[in-house]
């Protein structure tokens, strides 16, 4: 009979505790949030036009008549400034040079939702960032209402600093790849 080894742990949390430490001894801070968002932070802070196809029923998983806990009289401010400055700008009246969408119709900040994907945990500390560089990460479980793939994990990070360019993100890339497969010669990366 094969032999029983209980004290092997499954392959990928194993694979997201070792690029776990990888990350945070280069520097990344680890970020998490509940799996429950408003839509404001899952959708419209990143500019998600009203057509685009996650903001439909099939794709997103609304929950009616519930609220979120408050996060405290600090980030309600923040966000309510962030919500101001994301309405100037989708009504193509702020300072990005976007023409938006000319109304807020269709945008519902406070509806909760489930996470769709991860950008919203990381996104957050980039609104809330008192200085920089802001270098966080998040391994963040998303949900979506298709039958295929109801639930998934996904990573996300996020570097702001001045001076970034693409030999950064490129530096960045190849951290993350030599640390999946640390038997790798050589890692290159080609437009496409």
């Amino acid at each position: 009979p094969p032999e029983k080894r209980l004290e092997l742990q499954h392959p990928l949390p194993r694979f997201l505790a070792y690029l776990r430490r990888s990350l945070v001894g280069a520097g990344y801070r680890e970020v998490a949030r509940p799996i429950l968002e408003t839509q404001f932070w899952n959708l419209n802070v990143l500019f998600m036009q009203k057509c685009h196809p996650v903001r439909s029923p099939k794709h997103l998983l609304a929950i009616d008549s519930v609220a979120l806990p408050d996060e405290g009289p600090t980030f309600s401010a923040v966000e309510r400034a962030c919500q101001e400055r994301f309405a100037r700008e989708y009504q193509g009246a702020g300072t990005s040079g976007s023409r938006g969408w000319g109304d807020l119709e269709g945008f519902k900040h406070d509806q909760v939702v489930v996470r769709s994907h991860s950008t919203p945990v990381t996104v957050r500390q980039l609104a809330t960032a008192q200085e920089y560089p802001v270098r966080v990460f998040g391994f963040s479980r998303c949900c979506r209402a298709r039958p295929e793939k109801p639930e998934f994990l996904q990573m996300d990070v996020l570097v702001a600093d001045e001076g970034l360019n693409v030999s950064t993100l490129l530096g960045a890339i190849r951290h993350v790849c030599l640390v999946m497969f640390p038997g790798a010669v050589d890692i290159r990366v080609q437009a496409n």
